[in-house]
């Protein structure tokens, strides 16, 4: 298979299908628990035609997934924090050293200040020069993608199961809502360490020297 090829069955896989299956199992979950009925039997009872709709319903509801965590987890939840947002920040992950550097670099190729809303041009540069590198980052990005993912649906199941708790007397359970919450706190820890790594994979390819940079230098 080709590598490029690879790449993007790995996100499609981890980023979309991965989170909307669990999401769909999870709903299973609840929905057997209030009306006594054993999804798991119904599960196994599926025919291939209904067992394929199953996986394209998965995939499509990964993509909506992504599009509201990307929202609700990137945007509000870890870029307004800010000790989240210090954690992936190019500098502290650089060091002052580096990051001016990288300033440096970034004028002297695009002729322009660095600023994170300009990331993408350090991407891209990075997939045309260094693309082994480039592939790492998209490693990282698909785990980061999918731990963002997971995040938004167990820190949903946790807000469902807590309602039951409170709504529906005998429903809820205490242990399940534990187990809700402790891997939304995981996946969201994972999302931005795996999130640190993509910056930082990037910005080291960025600021490795090309061959040519070598020649000049001899």
């Amino acid at each position: 298979m080709n590598w490029k090829n690879l790449k993007g069955t790995l996100y499609d896989l981890l980023g979309y299908f991965a989170p909307g299956l669990i999401a769909i199992f999870g709903g299973c979950g609840v929905m057997s628990r209030l009306t006594e009925n054993n999804s798991v039997e119904t599960i196994k009872k599926l025919s291939g035609l209904e067992v394929f709709f199953l996986i394209v319903l998965a995939y499509i509801l990964g993509h909506a997934l992504a599009t509201v965590s990307s929202l609700i987890i990137e945007k509000q939840l870890v870029d307004k924090n800010n000790k989240f947002k210090k954690s992936i920040d190019a500098k502290v992950i650089l060091g002052d050293e580096h990051y001016l550097t990288l300033c440096e670099k970034y004028k002297q190729i695009f002729n322009a200040q660095y600023t994170k809303n300009n990331f993408w041009k350090i991407i891209c540069y990075v997939q045309a020069k260094q693309s082994s590198i480039y592939d790492t980052t998209q490693i990282f990005l698909a785990i980061y993608g999918m731990a963002r993912n997971l995040t938004l649906i167990f820190g949903f199941y946790f807000c469902v199961e807590f309602g039951l708790l409170l709504c529906l007397c005998g429903t809820g359970k205490v242990y399940i809502l534990l187990i809700y919450g402790i891997l939304c706190t995981v996946f969201l820890f994972e999302y931005i360490r795996f999130r640190k790594y993509f910056i930082d994979t990037n910005l080291s390819g960025f600021l490795i020297p090309e061959k040519d940079d070598y020649e000049e230098d001899k």
